[in-house]
């Protein structure tokens, strides 16, 4: 009896792809259901209470018109590396690059639930689905979107990359994606999506240089990125750390549908399995305080006068 208990031991880690080390992942039985199961130190993935993400219902959030988010130093150029790093796509800025030249965030929210900040640029990285109905992180009123991207940066009254206790010790801001024929990422993706094509499994990565502006611009390929929504939060991956400042913008930026499919290309390693519907599952809001620039009764309202505006436009030509 022990010989086959042994042999069919050997037999079930015969299938495991040789050097897949990955700690966490998002399918059983390393999923977001088990993490806060698969190390102590995770355990508030499962029992935090301002976990992320979120469901943003746009209506019912508190409308604060003194939010403000600049963006300083964003034409600086930067050295990097976009890598596969087994859970997601990521480019991070070189260690070499002084935070005096990296660009930065400045949070105003001029409210006493929320603390003020400026916030230097660590890291971006991509969360994304196999279909389009799905992908993006947070919602809005319930609706994903193909995909999203965090802009992680580090608070600069804080000089550790590892979180800790503070609530604003990270400011990540989130964009949703979408699919467009003209892409906001080619800076970062290379001509004809080259880099992506370099990096599709974990430790594939190139060097890029890039600058944020070229991504990012409140002038450029936005419509409105002076529009967000904040709250308290968390990091979507382990250890979960409630260390976050989370902003995420009303508009979105473009992936074109080349680079969307290269991301469901991705592999965690060489050797499988395929790094897809890289997403945590929303988490409960518990009663946070979700503020927005953002009046949604008076956007309501003027898009309800401009479709008014329109038929009774359409109906003098009939």
């Amino acid at each position: 009896m022990s010989r086959i208990i042994i042999l069919a031991i050997i037999g079930c880690l015969s299938i495991i792809p040789i050097g897949w080390t990955q700690q966490f992942g998002y399918v059983s039985p390393i999923g977001p259901a088990n993490w806060s199961t698969l190390n102590p130190d995770w355990a508030i993935c499962g029992n935090g209470n301002r976990q992320s993400p979120i469901n943003i219902p746009t209506e019912s959030s508190s409308y604060w018109p003194q939010l403000s988010l600049e963006i300083f130093n964003g034409d600086s150029l930067l050295s990097g590396t976009l890598m596969n790093n087994e859970h997601s796509v990521e480019y991070a800025i070189d260690n070499t690059v002084t935070d005096i030249n990296r660009p930065y965030l400045r949070a105003t929210y001029e409210s006493a639930s929320f603390q003020d900040g400026d916030y230097v640029l660590q890291q971006f990285h991509f969360h994304w689905g196999s279909v389009d109905s799905r992908g993006s992180e947070n919602q809005f009123n319930g609706m994903s979107s193909v995909a999203e991207v965090h802009f992680v940066c580090r608070n600069t009254l804080f000089n550790s990359s590892q979180a800790g206790n503070e609530a604003n010790e990270f400011l990540v801001l989130g964009v949703l994606l979408r699919v467009c024929e003209n892409s906001d990422f080619y800076p970062v993706f290379g001509p004809n999506n080259s880099f992506l094509d370099q990096i599709m499994s974990d430790p594939d990565e190139v060097p890029v240089s890039l600058r944020l502006s070229g991504i990012y611009n409140c002038g450029g390929p936005c419509t409105d990125t002076n529009s967000y929504y904040t709250f308290q939060g968390s990091f979507t991956t382990p250890p979960c750390s409630e260390a976050v400042a989370w902003w995420v913008a009303e508009d979105m930026l473009c992936i074109s549908q080349a680079q969307l499919d290269m991301l469901r290309s991705q592999n965690v390693t060489s050797a499988g399995p395929r790094l897809t519907d890289n997403y945590r599952p929303i988490q409960e809001l518990n009663q946070r305080t979700i503020l927005t620039n953002t009046n949604a009764a008076t956007t309501t309202l003027m898009n309800m006068s401009l479709s008014l505006f329109l038929l009774l436009l359409a109906l003098l030509f009939v």
